[in-house]
Order: C-alpha cells, then structure tokens, then sequence
C-alpha cells in the first residue's frame, strides 16, 4: 500500500538522517540517489503526506549537488502534502531554489512568508538569510543574525544535534564576510577552516565562496 511504502522509506530517511547529523558525508550521496530515484520513479506521488523538516531535506540535498530541476520537481509533487499548517515551508523550500537560480531578492521575499515555529525549519531560513546577505554585499547584517541564531539555539535544546554544524557555518560566513569587506586582506585566517572536518551545514556554498576569495585575490593555499 502507498502508507507501508512511504512508512518504509521514511524509517529509512531517519536512519540516514542520523548519520549525516553525525558528521558521516557518504551518507549524503546516499540520500541524495535515494531521492533522485523515487522522483524518477514517480513514487513521491503516492506519498500521502510529508513532514516541513523531510521536504526541506529533499529541497537543501538536491540544491547541494546542483540539481534545481529534482528541488522543483519534489516540490510540485510534494507541496500539496504538506498540510495546511506547514505552508510556510513552501515559501522556504522555493526561496532556497531561487537562491540556487541566483535570484537572491526574490528569496529574501520568499523567506518574510516564511513563520515556522519549527526551530529547524527556522535556522535553515536564518541561515539561508545570512548567504543572501552575503551575496548581496549586505555584510554588516550577517554579525547580529549570528548571534540571535547563537541565543535561539542555546534556548532549543531539541535541536542540540544541529549545534555543531550550525555553530560551523556561522565562524565560516563571519570569517568570509570578514575577508570579503577588507578586501581579501585575512585570507589565511579563511583558510584555516577545515570544510572537510564537520562542516556540513551549506558546506559546498562555504567552500565555493572560499574558492571565489581565493581566485579573487590570486593566493593559493599551502
């Protein structure tokens, strides 16, 4: 039946959920085949239902290995199992793909319909939030979000397992930010960040941002 099915797969999302949070990357190509898979197959369409954090999942693993069309596609067949109450995550889900499309006035639009009281459906909007600022050249907007992210999280003690990686992100976006307003000058203190140790939250965004400083200032790290 279409509820063994989806209850099958979601027992298997969780599993591999679990080992992404702790840091294991394979599992993130593994996810990602997975998905690619069952939209290829049309199996999403016999879902009959799906979570805010499963759905932005899906929409963030695709966009992290460049495919816009599989993040469009999930949610056209899975928008409209959301549930009413869990509408916000579509704004969300669509201002990620139109920040992917470089479309970063129209995602910041996206993320204001966005009032999740989910706290991980909230950091993925912050977050997406500080790489638009960043992108925009909005710097200085990227220091105080830090820390109301930093303040959320330490009240959100459900989302522990995210601090880490969250936690990752913010010194690299500051760090970047950093570089970035001065210039290039600081660019070894970028370069430090070990993006292969656990930095997996929007780690291919932070290294290519990386890779952008260093094209930019002509430095190639050691």
């Amino acid at each position: 039946s279409s509820e063994s099915l989806q209850l099958s797969y979601e027992a298997l999302f969780v599993l591999i959920i679990e080992n992404m949070k702790k840091g294991c990357y394979p599992s993130f190509g593994i996810f990602y085949d997975i998905i690619a898979q069952l939209d290829h197959r049309d199996v999403f369409r016999r879902f009959e239902f799906v979570s805010p954090r499963i759905m932005t999942t899906f929409v963030s693993i695709a966009l992290d290995n460049g495919n816009i069309a599989l993040a469009e596609s999930i949610c056209a067949k899975l928008g409209n199992k959301l549930g009413e109450s869990a509408s916000d995550t579509f704004s969300l889900c669509h201002a990620m793909i139109e920040f992917s499309k470089g479309n970063f006035l129209k995602s910041k639009k996206l993320l204001a319909e966005d009032k999740s009281r989910d706290p991980v459906i909230y950091v993925f909007n912050k977050t997406l939030l500080m790489k638009i600022y960043y992108e925009t050249g909005e710097l200085r907007n990227i220091y105080p979000l830090t820390d109301t992210i930093k303040h959320y999280m330490q009240r959100r003690k459900e989302i522990n397992d995210m601090n880490m990686n969250v936690r990752l992100f913010l010194i690299a976006i500051n760090k970047l930010a950093k570089v970035r307003k001065n210039e290039g000058k600081g660019l070894h203190d970028l370069l430090s960040l070990n993006i292969d140790d656990r930095l997996y939250f929007h780690k291919q965004w932070i290294a290519d941002k990386i890779t952008g400083l260093i094209n930019h200032s002509g430095e190639h790290p050691q």
